[in-house]
């Protein structure tokens, strides 16, 4: 077994693991409501707020927010962007080289440190954090998203170039939307989802081509002599 398959595994792993048990517990904190949730018009921040109180006149909407689950939902968004970090981590030796490949991986990173802050700081306790963490989350996320899919087509994931760029487009583009407030408030939660929920499919995506991968390697033939290369045994090749 090659060196560095078992930590393109966990990698892979992670990456597959943090989107599902984001989307799970946030599924658990909305039906712990007592009041309508909508993904239409609630920020994803509301799951996480640790008091029930009535917004003033703050955007999106005011609102009334009460999330008894929202531990479950902040524990939820720490543990996603750990998982993200340390599968962009793990997986460095499938991204290729290149200047795209390195910012990417950089802005990624970052992108997970801020979900980490959003986590920690819900929006109802310091909401300039908050959203600094939002925004670093989202749109730092997002543009590390957008280089993702301008990586060397010769690296595993730069073969995802044909899923990788369109979603991620579609993230920058709301994410733009959301932050500079180009969007009706009736529509915020949705145009939120749009910004967060391709990367995170694409984790799931890009987790699962690497495990089929590693599973090629253990095999023989073309598919084996293909997955050598996320493992850094074959020579790199540049494109």
């Amino acid at each position: 077994m090659g060196t560095g398959r078992p930590k393109i595994r966990v990698g892979a792993v992670m990456w597959i693991a943090g989107p599902v048990q984001y989307l799970i517990a946030q599924l658990v904190a909305q039906a712990a409501w007592r009041t309508p949730y909508s993904w239409m018009v609630n920020p994803l921040s509301d799951l996480g707020a640790v008091r029930c109180q009535r917004t003033g006149s703050g955007y999106p909407l005011p609102r009334y927010v009460c999330s008894p689950l929202h531990g479950i939902v902040n524990a939820s968004v720490i543990t996603l962007g750990i998982l993200l970090a340390g599968g962009v981590l793990l997986t460095a030796s499938c991204w290729g080289g290149g200047a795209a490949s390195r910012a990417a991986r950089i802005l990624l990173i970052a992108g997970a440190v801020g979900s980490v802050m959003v986590g920690l700081v819900p929006e109802d306790v310091n909401l300039s954090l908050h959203v600094l963490g939002a925004f670093a989350g989202i749109v730092v996320g997002s543009c590390g998203f957008v280089l993702a899919g301008l990586i060397r087509r010769s690296s595993p994931l730069g073969r995802l170039r044909p899923v990788t760029l369109p979603l991620s487009i579609l993230a920058v583009t709301a994410a733009m939307l959301l932050f500079t407030g180009g969007i009706p408030a009736g529509d915020f939660g949705a145009v939120e989802r749009l910004a967060v929920f391709p990367l995170r499919c694409w984790m799931v995506i890009a987790g699962i081509l690497l495990l089929r991968e590693a599973a090629w390697d253990a095999g023989t033939g073309p598919a084996s002599r293909r997955a050598t290369r996320c493992l850094g045994r074959m020579p790199s090749r540049r494109g």
